[in-house]
């Protein structure tokens, strides 16, 4: 893999191991590329060498390593208002989890409006789940059917439920699983630091 993306000129600037199962393997690469060469030309000279399967790719960004970026929102997080905290922490998974999609719920109620809520709040643990129910505006690019993953911050007095969104191809890992309730777990600390007595535990509505 790291040959043809050197023929195409590109440069492995890192490799981060996802998940190991067996023979097969699930990294996140970042990866330098020259300007004319693009994701769907990479896709196809993997899948010519049989080398590997591109799962998702992700345009230029100042690049920065993963350990980086997630203190990076801890930073922003910490620094938030805890209005805008939800929003924030969605931007940040979408961000640290390559989702296409990312959203908080706040109440019971409205994590339970989907089938992987409902079990994650029931487990009191990460529930992912195939869905074909996608709030609208959240991920338009996933067409029909996704994995929808929901982690509540707390096994029995949740504060607050993540959802993210990713297509059928693209399994969430136990790596980016664990990023998830590792923030969630720093929001839910702000949140019982901050004092206000108006945000209490998640209840029916």
């Amino acid at each position: 893999m790291a040959g043809i993306i050197g023929e195409c000129g590109g440069n492995v600037v890192s490799v981060d191991v996802q998940e190991v199962e067996g023979a097969l393997a699930v990294d996140e690469l970042v990866v330098d590329l020259p300007d004319d060469v693009d994701g769907d030309t990479l896709r196809s000279r993997l899948d010519e060498d049989r080398a590997g399967i591109l799962l998702s790719i992700h345009g230029a960004r100042p690049y920065s390593d993963m350990v980086l970026r997630a203190m990076q929102w801890t930073e922003a997080l910490l620094e938030s208002r805890q209005s805008e905290r939800s929003d924030m922490l969605a931007s940040a998974l979408a961000d640290l989890c390559s989702a296409s999609g990312a959203w908080v719920a706040d109440s019971v109620t409205e994590a339970r409006q989907f089938e992987a809520g409902r079990y994650a709040l029931e487990r009191g643990a990460p529930v992912a789940h195939r869905t074909d129910s996608i709030p609208v505006g959240i991920a338009p690019d996933l067409g029909e059917g996704a994995w929808l993953l929901a982690v509540p911050d707390h096994e029995s007095e949740p504060l607050r439920v993540a959802f993210l969104a990713r297509p059928l191809r693209l399994r969430f890992t136990a790596t980016e699983i664990a990023r998830v309730v590792a923030l969630l777990r720093t929001c839910r600390t702000l949140d019982q630091q901050s004092g206000d007595p108006a945000f209490g535990f998640l209840t029916e509505v």
